[in-house]
């Protein structure tokens, strides 16, 4: 029964998560599957070309420091522009857009659930990377010029090469989710779409019957 749907959607919309469970399952949704491998692939293999081209650099503080001053700001550009897209389909959702959501079913809860849930996870993806680079800033800024945490230089390099690896790793994992951000934003609009071409063939249909009763 469609009645059934409705209740477990409710159920599952009111149930109140952690932030710390929310950010947890946000970066697990960052973690390589079957559906998105590529898209891990491509960041992690893009990292290490920048964690090597950095990391052996004579100036890798002060690259490192550009760089990540660089992805803060386009950081905060998704940040704010997912919150956006977010608040306004909340505002616009119709009550039959809900109601049509709410019946169709996804992989494993109602497409409302599913899709809401997905922009929640992704305004927490980069809200870690914005704190986590801003983290990575404030070090960097702080760090002399002429830092060495060894003496030997090969030794630092190949620290300062897994330490950017993992930072820019996930920072490019993050930045590439906005794909997945734009396709659901799209699986949305496109809903949308149908919900108001039903309304309009529920209008006609009422039309077209009102003018068969008229004709008897």
């Amino acid at each position: 029964m469609k009645s059934d749907k409705y209740f477990a959607t409710v159920e599952k919309l009111i149930r109140a998560e952690s932030s710390d469970e929310m950010i947890k399952t946000a970066i697990k949704k960052l973690l390589p599957n079957k559906d998105d491998y590529l898209t891990s692939v491509f960041s992690f293999f893009l990292a290490l070309i920048f964690a090597l081209l950095i990391g052996m650099s004579n100036d890798t503080r002060e690259i490192a420091l550009t760089t990540s001053e660089t992805l803060l700001n386009i950081i905060l550009a998704i940040f704010g522009c997912v919150f956006t897209v977010y608040s306004i389909i909340i505002a616009v959702s119709s009550d039959q857009f809900i109601k049509l959501l709410s019946g169709i079913d996804g992989k494993k809860d109602s497409a409302l659930v599913e899709q809401f849930s997905y922009f929640e996870y992704a305004l927490f993806i980069y809200f870690v990377d914005l704190v986590n680079t801003s983290i990575f800033i404030l070090v960097l800024k702080c760090i002399p010029g002429n830092f060495m945490l060894f003496q030997d230089r090969n030794l630092n390099n190949v620290t300062a090469i897994l330490g950017l690896l993992v930072f820019y790793g996930f920072s490019f994992r993050s930045l590439f989710e906005l794909k997945s951000t734009i396709r659901n934003t799209i699986i949305l609009f496109r809903l949308s779409i149908a919900e108001k071409n039903l309304k309009f063939i529920e209008e006609e249909q009422k039309q077209n019957d009102e003018k068969k009763e008229d004709n008897k």
